[in-house]
């Protein structure tokens, strides 16, 4: 989907207001149920005018549903045109209501126990209890059941959005539910206009799909879903999904998506779309049997969960990207095989980015592109889509985007307190100035009056003395008088400047007051919306745009020179011959009020026939006029901060003089941007097969029978730390030299993982892939073991555990015959059964306890798929009772301690024991040596006598 991305930390956002909160504003389509967070988050002043009269002369209004004939028509009055606005407007200003859909590659007993909970918890009307934003006392309110999507598979909507069941006490099982089930991979949360792309699409599991611009990866999850289902007779995937973006922090999120599904189908990478290559040109026209082209837009068909919308919405964002939409769906074209299908998409109900897009599309691809009717499906007659546009109105804003954007910088609350700082020191400094200026002033011209009175007396010195006395008489009087009027002088001046300051002071502080009682009344204030016209007429309507300050252009060769590189000619509608030709109306227009849902456009193209020579020239024509366009664009915005994409495209195009797609160097660099930050180098290293010496150990000690081997790669070097295992169809694009154009992020499956040099082979199994190397795993093979239930369940724990532990003796005796190292065991009744995917990667301990070598997340899964499986059982997961395993860790530290503490004191006392017994050996030669001195004493005592 295409999406404008909004930063939530903004101004409107999140605070609280206080509001009537009108039972009557709370109410929806859903039978009059009310819905819990409506407009909690939004602004109740909450519109943009330029957005109402722009599509209300648009015409998008003009159409109602039928009741009887059930699909859309022409409205016949203005009543219904009116009915039509109004239900527009109530409803894009209520919270987007959340959805999910249960995974199409859950096994059915799983899916049916999936739907059985899904029906207890949120099937049947209930009550809430919430408080609103400047409500004491809570209110309740009644809650719709959730609703099947009756045009996705598996799909549900609820009554209520995300923050909600996130919130509220009530929906905590709920929301619990909904973050197990997702991590485990059977759920995904995923807007309702979300899911419709790839059911157009159409995907079977042996297509080759591209992903245009893939992040954040939630239709590519549910393409990948498809693909990744193994025919029967295979043993793994046949077909393949390349999801692509061109930010390379953003693809890394598509690796956290597609790891959920656990297929080796796929491949992640990172360029700009416009440049994706061709490859084996030689062969055929295109590459992929299916394109999805889900290109980035302006986002206002997503203002119900993105509320700055409302503000920054301008038609200049259309003009903008609708040059990069077009490069991006022409190039798309070109890499669709023929037969095989191109879906365009964006999240806008601008035609600028939709039909304009497509019909010139249709245009430069000279009859090779066709649109498809979806509504004629069955499987789609459910859904309520309008038909697209024929015709539309060019309308251009009467200020270019940098006079916008300059206003909006100018105008915001940040920007005027500086503005005001500003001026209040520049007061300060001027005033300071001029006292500095009127002080040396005073100052010269003392100095002055002193030197010219110094030169007079020295040229008096000969005259009288009376004369003189007289003249210093009349001196010394003078000055007198002259200091005393200066002093007045200063002293007023004084006086004047601080009544000046002060007068400025108060005139501020008043301004100050006056700006913060407006900024309170503008809070106060609700600025009323547009609202539908007098009367639908086109002078009507014209006349409210123009007041809003649009220009309209009836023809590309009235557009001013300035603008055309902007406004171009495909912005335009066609000609009625070409409209009838092109049948624009088989595009699919969701607008929010039709199925409660965000504003989406779609269309499906179908390649019947090669690019003729004409049409080839035609495109390429068009892709380098785009280029050059955004070459200027970047050019005239060298002083403001270029996105990386076009500071791309600008380097790209320094040599267009040169093949592009014969210059692989050149390609390189237009494909990966290697100074994003904040990302390492990983996505730098290629892929490489990985060394015989490393595979052959592996597969003799697995006992892996007809294994390809060409199909383990590793990162960097043969013999890296993971070994990864790639789908045949990825390993034919990796082979075709894919990953010397463009940056590959990840691909495939983990399959084996270094382990320690103990082991009998230097790698063990990853649980990650173990679901396609245990088919190829002999049946007499020592490390694989096909268990009981009981068996089974116990192996799902925490931690190392004992095999006296609840297992049987025969699992325990042939886990002991194992060498130290990894094995598999797998539920019987099982074996081959692989989509189950119920066999679990075990560690055999150097003591007599085994490990359990899977995720937190993937065990949950486990567990729900057992209790599916076995619905009349209820299971005890003993060793996976994470509170008894840190409680278990908690006793073996207290014992150790304890040994460590007995030890400590058995040393105390022998080392006492030792000193008694070095004392005692001191005082027995101390009383030797006295009986020695008493008996030489005794004996010269004798002597003597």
């Amino acid at each position: 989907m295409g999406r404008q991305r909004q930063r939530r930390g903004q101004k409107g956002w999140g605070k609280k207001r206080n509001r009537d909160n009108n039972k009557d504003n709370n109410k929806d389509n859903n039978g009059g149920y009310q819905r819990f967070g409506n407009d909690e988050r939004f602004p109740s002043w909450q519109t943009n005018r330029r957005m109402e009269a722009y599509y209300a002369y648009q015409g998008l209004h003009n159409t109602c549903w039928d009741d009887e004939k059930k699909c859309y028509r022409d409205c016949a009055t203005d009543d219904e045109k009116t009915k039509e606005s109004l239900r527009w407007m109530e409803t894009i200003k209520k919270i987007l209501p959340a959805s999910f859909r249960i995974g199409l590659n859950t096994d059915s007993v799983v899916r049916d126990r999936l739907e059985k909970e899904i029906d207890d918890m949120v099937g049947k009307e209930m009550e809430l209890k919430i408080k609103k934003d400047g409500e004491e006392e809570e209110t309740t309110i009644k809650i719709a059941p959730s609703k099947k999507i009756p045009f996705i598979p598996n799909g549900y909507q609820l009554a209520v959005d995300r923050h909600t069941i996130r919130r509220n006490p009530k929906l905590k099982a709920l929301f619990e539910w909904l973050r197990i089930q997702t991590e485990a991979g059977f759920v995904s949360r995923q807007e309702t206009v979300s899911m419709i792309p790839p059911v157009v699409l159409d995907v079977e599991p042996h297509h080759q799909v591209l992903d245009m611009c893939a992040a954040p990866g939630s239709k590519t999850g549910q393409i990948f879903e498809i693909i990744s289902k193994i025919k029967e007779g295979e043993k793994e995937p046949v077909g393949c999904v390349i999801a692509n973006d061109a930010d390379r922090k953003r693809a890394y999120l598509l690796v956290h998506q597609l790891k959920r599904i656990h297929s080796p189908a796929n491949l992640v990478t990172s360029c700009d779309a416009q440049f994706f290559p061709m490859l084996w040109k030689k062969e055929q026209e295109g590459m992929f049997d299916r394109v999805l082209a889900d290109v980035p837009c302006s986002g206002d068909g997503t203002m119900r969960k993105n509320a700055m919308v409302w503000k920054n919405w301008s038609s200049l964002n259309s003009y903008g990207l609708h040059s990069l939409q077009l490069a991006l769906a022409v190039h798309g074209a070109r890499l669709t095989k023929v037969g095989g299908y191109l879906c365009y998409s964006t999240c806008a109900m601008n035609p600028i980015e939709n039909e304009a897009v497509v019909a010139e599309l249709i245009r430069s691809t000279d009859g090779a592109l066709e649109l498809v009717d979806n509504l004629e499906r069955k499987d789609l007659k459910d859904m309520r889509a309008r038909p697209g546009w024929s015709s539309w109105k060019v309308l251009r804003e009467g200020k270019s985007r940098r006079e916008v954007k300059d206003k909006q910088k100018k105008n915001n609350e940040k920007m005027q307190e500086r503005r005001r700082q500003f001026d209040e020191h520049k007061e300060r400094t001027w005033e300071k100035k001029e006292d500095e200026k009127t002080t040396k002033e005073e100052e010269n011209s003392s100095d002055k009056k002193a030197d010219a009175t110094s030169s007079k007396n020295t040229a008096s010195e000969d005259k009288n003395k009376r004369t003189w006395e007289k003249k210093e008489d009349e001196k010394t009087t003078k000055e007198e008088e002259n200091s005393s009027d200066k002093k007045a002088d200063a002293t007023s001046s004084k006086n004047t400047a601080s009544e000046d300051k002060n007068k400025s002071e108060n005139s501020s502080s008043k301004d100050d007051t006056q700006k913060t009682n407006n900024k309170d009344e503008k809070e106060k204030v609700v600025i009323e919306p547009l609202g539908p016209p007098s009367d639908w007429t086109t002078a009507t309507l014209k006349g409210r745009c123009d007041k809003e300050g649009y220009i309209e252009y009836e023809s590309f060769d009235k557009v001013e020179e300035k603008y055309k590189s902007t406004c171009r000619q495909s912005c335009f509608p066609p000609t009625p011959k070409e409209a009838t030709a092109m049948k624009l109306d088989r595009c699919l227009r969701f607008l929010p009020h039709d199925m409660d849902t965000s504003g989406f456009f779609v269309a499906l193209l179908k390649k019947v026939k090669p690019l003729s020579a004409k049409a080839r020239e035609r495109t390429a024509k068009l892709v380098q006029q785009i280029r050059n366009d955004q070459i200027n664009d970047n050019e005239e915005k060298e002083e403001e901060k270029a996105d990386p994409p076009n500071k791309k495209v600008k380097l790209d195009n320094d040599n267009n003089n040169k093949d592009e797609s014969n210059d692989k160097d050149t390609e390189k660099k237009k494909c990966i941007n290697y100074k994003s930050k904040g990302i390492t180098a990983g996505g730098n290293e290629k892929f490489v097969s990985a060394s015989e010496s490393t595979i052959d150990p592996l597969i003799e000690y697995y006992g892996l029978q007809n294994f390809p081997k060409d199909q383990l790669m590793c990162r960097a070097k043969p013999e890296g730390k993971t070994i990864y295992f790639v789908g045949k169809a990825v390993k034919r694009y990796m082979d075709g030299g894919l990953q010397d154009r463009i940056m590959t992020i990840n691909t495939g499956l983990k399959a084996f993982e270094r382990n320690n040099n103990e082991c009998a082979v230097g790698y063990r199994v990853n649980q990650e892939g173990i679901h396609y190397l245990v088919p190829y795993m002999t049946e007499s093979c020592a490390p694989l073991m096909v268990v009981d239930v009981d068996d089974f369940v116990n192996c799902i724990g925490v931690g190392a555990f004992e095999l006296g532990e609840g297992f049987s003796s025969d699992f325990a005796e042939r886990v002991r015959k194992l060498p130290v190292g990894s094995f598999v065991v797998i539920l019987r009744g099982y074996e081959t059964a692989y989509a189950q995917k119920m066999m679990m990667v075990m560690w055999r301990c150097r003591g007599d306890n085994v490990n359990c070598l899977v995720s937190k997340v993937e065990k949950l899964g486990m567990k729900s798929k057992l209790r599916a499986l076995f619905p009349d059982r209820k299971f005890d997961f003993v060793n996976d009772d994470e509170e008894k395993f840190k409680k278990k860790m908690e006793d073996r530290k207290k014992e150790k301690k304890a040994a460590e503490a007995l030890e400590a004191k058995s040393d105390v006392v022998m080392e006492g024991a030792a000193d008694d017994k070095k004392k005692n050996n001191e005082i027995k030669k101390v009383a030797e040596a006295k009986s020695d001195v008493v008996m030489e004493g005794a004996a010269n005592d004798q002597e003597k006598k």
